[in-house]
């Protein structure tokens, strides 16, 4: 778990990598692991077997790095004044 753990959170920020501040980074990791813990405890409720937990870490956490890359990216990304105009 500890190694998906730190999957996950390569996932999430590989879209954005190049550019994001390091509190950006940070935030992007917590939010993924908060992501990966999610999709595991649904994959259990619905007694859908992933015994390599494959679907948490690279559905999840990509689908959480693209919309990361929107928020976070430092050029044009949402949280940022560049992206209002």
């Amino acid at each position: 778990t500890l190694c998906n753990g730190a999957l996950v959170g390569m996932v999430a920020i590989s879209g954005v990598v190049d550019g994001v501040e390091n509190w950006g980074a940070v935030l992007i990791g917590t939010i993924a692991a908060v992501c990966y813990v999610a999709t595991v405890l649904l994959l259990d409720f619905f007694h859908i077997d992933d015994p390599l937990e494959v679907v948490p870490v690279h559905l999840a956490g990509g689908i959480w790095g693209l919309f990361a890359t929107g928020f976070f990216y430092t050029a044009r990304g949402a949280l940022f004044s560049g992206a209002i105009q």
